[in-house]
């Protein structure tokens, strides 16, 4: 059985230091936080929610998307309509994962899974995007198991040289190549800022 060769994958990122957001260091513990205070024993599965509806989807829309679906799904008894309703418009690709994820069972797909274990504190696992396939010169439709599971290696070795987490790492050059590309890189701690007032806010929310 032949090895295969390693694809040529290099970091293009020419960033002077100063115009690189080490705030994004700590934009997954960051969310976690956030989530954590705002959603309580639901924080999880809300999480699920999120990294299941994350594939091609804006941050913004994927926070409003991944809240709108767990508040329908906490009140479905009281109206199930909705509940079916918000299901049934979801894409095929996330359907899948976020059954699994109200079902209490792990998601499937090396992206989404990762995204998941990153907002849930586990930072020794990297989530590839297309961004990050970007960055090192990779045609995202080349990213199989086999590529992907060499670039996690490439950002792990890289992050350890840094001394840093791998996932924290990841971030900080899915920041950086974002705004090379004239996006703009948005944290859900920004995003939940800038749509906290049209979000639903459950009872657990609200001062006592």
């Amino acid at each position: 059985m032949k090895t295969k060769r390693p694809i040529k994958m290099k970091l293009k990122l020419k960033v002077s230091p100063d115009k690189i957001d080490y705030s994004a260091l700590t934009w997954y513990s960051d969310a976690k936080r956030l989530i954590k205070t705002l959603y309580g024993e639901h924080w999880k599965t809300f999480i699920g929610l999120l990294a299941s509806t994350s594939p091609r989807v804006a941050v913004k829309k994927n926070w409003k998307l991944a809240d709108s679906i767990l508040s329908a799904y906490i009140n479905r008894d009281k109206n199930p309509e909705k509940f079916a309703d918000i299901l049934g418009r979801l894409m095929p690709a996330h359907l899948v994962n976020v059954i699994r994820t109200l079902q209490g069972r792990p998601i499937k797909g090396p992206k989404v899974s990762r995204f998941y274990q990153n907002l849930v504190g586990n930072l020794d696992v990297v989530t590839i995007d297309v961004w990050i396939c970007k960055a090192y010169g990779i045609d995202q439709s080349r990213l199989t198991e086999n590529v992907y599971n060499q670039l996690e290696q490439k950002i792990k070795d890289q992050a350890k040289a840094a001394n840093i987490k791998p996932a924290n790492y990841q971030a900080l050059i899915w920041y950086c190549i974002r705004r090379l590309s004239g996006k703009n890189p948005r944290s859900f701690v920004s995003v939940y800022n800038s749509i906290k007032y049209e979000t639903r806010f459950f009872d657990f929310m609200l001062d006592n």
